[in-house]
């Protein structure tokens, strides 16, 4: 079973308005319990999804920070907004990457991954599964 989220209030209390702003936007490809199957008790996929999921949710972070500060910004581009928007960026490929190194354990452990195949190497479909699979978690 995948550990429940941890993570600073502050950070949750973000993720918590991104959810309330948009719940019904995000639906997860897989849910975690349909994750946790795939991994069928397999430590090293456990592992991987549990890195996998820590990604999502730093992503969904920064995401939720980012609306946050572009709010505040009323537009303007700001120093403050540069900065998230780099590390939006930074922490999307790192979630794209770990994504990816789950999908390519599940296929050399015979396990299904055609999921991530529906990403199609496109950012946009990445980053909704990481915010859905993440909002699912709050």
């Amino acid at each position: 079973m995948v550990h429940s989220l941890e993570m600073p209030s502050e950070d949750v209390n973000a993720i918590e308005t991104l959810k309330g702003e948009s719940s019904s936007e995000y639906q997860p490809a897989k849910t975690i319990e349909q994750l946790e199957e795939l991994c069928d008790g397999e430590e090293g996929l456990i592992e991987l999804l549990e890195e996998m999921l820590s990604y999502c949710a730093r992503y969904t972070v920064t995401v939720a920070r980012f609306k946050e500060i572009a709010l505040q910004s009323e537009g303007t581009l700001t120093e403050a907004r540069k900065e998230i928007d780099q590390v939006r960026g930074t922490t999307h490929d790192a979630t794209i990457n770990s994504i990816n190194t789950f999908s390519r354990a599940l296929a050399k452990f015979g396990k299904d991954n055609s999921w991530v195949g529906d990403f199609a190497s496109d950012r946009t479909k990445y980053a909704r599964f990481a915010l859905a699979v993440t909002l699912s978690r709050v």
